[in-house]
């Protein structure tokens, strides 16, 4: 006759036998838990999405939440389809060394993500030598940032030999500091084939009325 009774030192041994199942069961449970919240979560079309990259050295993205949510109400009073603001973390200290993220960025250029980038001089080199910074001359001559004392940064086609204005510079912008941006060299930069280009160059502007002012 089998021996069913339950003692401690039969649950011991259990444990000590099968106590790896469990834990690998939890973990994958967990893990497939994440995966299918994110599979099956309602997403926000990407047309409804105005998405700032943060592209420098390290930022608490979360410190700019507060930023997003006045950027939000802003485009929505004026009228413009868009359901979320979103500043995202793109860590990138050195284009050179910092393979990883560089190959990052480049998945991200690649596939149209983001509309604008906030960056160190590396990322902005990056975006300068990958083509993919809107020209904003013409946005600036329509009206673009008036009010606002803004330095730009030009860069000229070896192709063509044109001049366009392709980033504000930020590096005097000492509120930035107090939003967690760390870099001693800072630009904004438009992604040339971003989605929502009308609502981005709005919220574009928005981020740097509070930054500048």
């Amino acid at each position: 006759m089998p021996v069913t009774k339950l003692t401690w030192a039969r649950v011991k041994d259990h444990l000590t036998r099968y106590l790896w199942i469990y834990i690998l069961g939890c973990v994958v449970s967990v893990v497939l838990s994440d995966l299918l919240f994110t599979m099956l979560r309602p997403r926000t079309p990407e047309n409804q999405i105005v998405r700032f990259y943060v592209a420098e050295d390290y930022t608490d993205t979360t410190l700019l939440d507060g930023y997003a949510a006045d950027i939000l109400a802003d485009l929505q009073a004026k009228g413009r389809d868009i359901l979320e603001v979103e500043f995202a973390a793109l860590s990138l200290a050195d284009a050179e060394s910092d393979y990883y993220s560089s190959m990052l960025l480049m998945v991200r250029l690649a596939g149209g993500e983001g509309d604008v980038f906030l960056c160190n001089r590396y990322s902005y080199e990056y975006l300068l030598a990958s083509d993919a910074e809107l020209a904003l001359d013409d946005y600036l001559a329509e009206g673009w940032l008036d009010g606002l004392d803004v330095e730009t940064e030009t860069f000229t086609s070896s192709e063509t030999g044109e001049e366009h204005i392709v980033a504000i510079a930020l590096r005097n912008a000492e509120k930035l500091r107090s939003m967690g941006f760390y870099s001693d060299e800072l630009y904004l930069c438009v992604l040339a084939n971003g989605d929502n280009l009308d609502s981005t160059m709005i919220a574009a502007e928005d981020f740097l009325r509070i930054a500048l002012e």
